[in-house]
């Protein structure tokens, strides 16, 4: 009797470890965080502008080669737009509002193995812009530019009920849990000093940027999202804005100083043109 029920409980104890593990990947598409492309210089009083951008260009991202328990699991856009309309108050402050948009075609996962994201599409934001400065001494200026977006993040769950430690996606294994968006308000604040030469007015930005975090890769059963605010990003730049009657040229080159939970590229470009009417 004794032998029997032993065998049991061993066989029982086997059946227990060689259990599969479940395996939860998440996936979604996140603005890529950038500082707002201020010269330190706002609209006069009583001039309004409206403005085009690609913030940034083009950024590239480096994919973790090795995805690890905890990974970011996001899709990040390589470019992004957006038009903006401001008004200049008492020649110091201007307001405006901003309308965002990044392609879902052009993107970079943030490591090897992140699942696809089957509601993905473009990415959206509206905001507002809110940009002061003045006279700090002749020829040189300092101002502060805030902007805010609202943001509808979409984001996937898949799991995999036979997967041990796998860290790559397959559509074989890998089953659809759930989908949904989340709504995320994302912010950039960005100090400027620049140098009035007339024509031309080059300046230096310090900015801090919000970014969003993911658990890409999660050993336990989970079918919720865990999109969160991450740490913000810093971020340094140096352009020149460039006045040809009416319209103002700004191109800015910066530098993500943490790039966290996306690892991009150390160096960005973005560029605006603004009609002043």
């Amino acid at each position: 009797m004794y032998p029997r029920a032993i065998f049991t409980v061993l066989l029982l104890a086997e059946l227990v470890g060689c259990a599969p593990n479940t395996v939860t990947r998440r996936s979604a598409f996140v603005p890529t965080p950038a500082p707002p492309v201020f010269s330190g210089k706002p609209l006069p009083a009583g001039r309004a502008e409206i403005s085009l951008a690609a913030n940034p260009v083009v950024i590239g991202v480096v994919k973790d080669p090795s995805p690890k328990i905890g990974d970011a699991g996001l899709y990040a856009p390589n470019t992004q737009y957006e038009v903006a309309l401001r008004y200049g108050f008492g020649g110091w402050i201007d307001l405006g509002v901003l309308f965002q948009w990044a392609p879902w075609f052009n993107k970079s996962p943030s490591a090897v193995g992140v699942p696809p994201l089957p509601n993905g599409g473009d990415l959206f934001g509206a905001g507002f812009s809110i940009r002061a400065g003045g006279k700090l001494a002749k020829g040189l200026r300092g101002g502060v530019a805030i902007e805010g977006a609202s943001r509808s993040i979409a984001y996937a769950v898949w799991e995999c009920q036979t997967c041990t430690n796998d860290y790559t996606y397959s559509s074989v294994t890998y089953n659809l849990k759930s989908t949904g968006r989340e709504q995320f308000f994302d912010y950039a604040i960005a100090g400027a000093l620049a140098w009035d030469f007339g024509v031309v007015s080059p300046f230096l930005s310090f900015a801090v940027a919000s970014t969003i975090e993911n658990v890409g890769f999660d050993p336990n059963v989970s079918t919720s999202s865990t999109l969160t605010h991450g740490e913000p990003m810093p971020i340094l730049g140096a352009g020149a804005e460039i006045a040809v009657e009416r319209l103002r040229f700004r191109g800015m080159f910066w530098i993500p100083v943490n790039r966290s939970p996306v690892n991009y590229f150390p160096l960005a470009f973005s560029a605006a043109v603004g009609l002043v009417l």
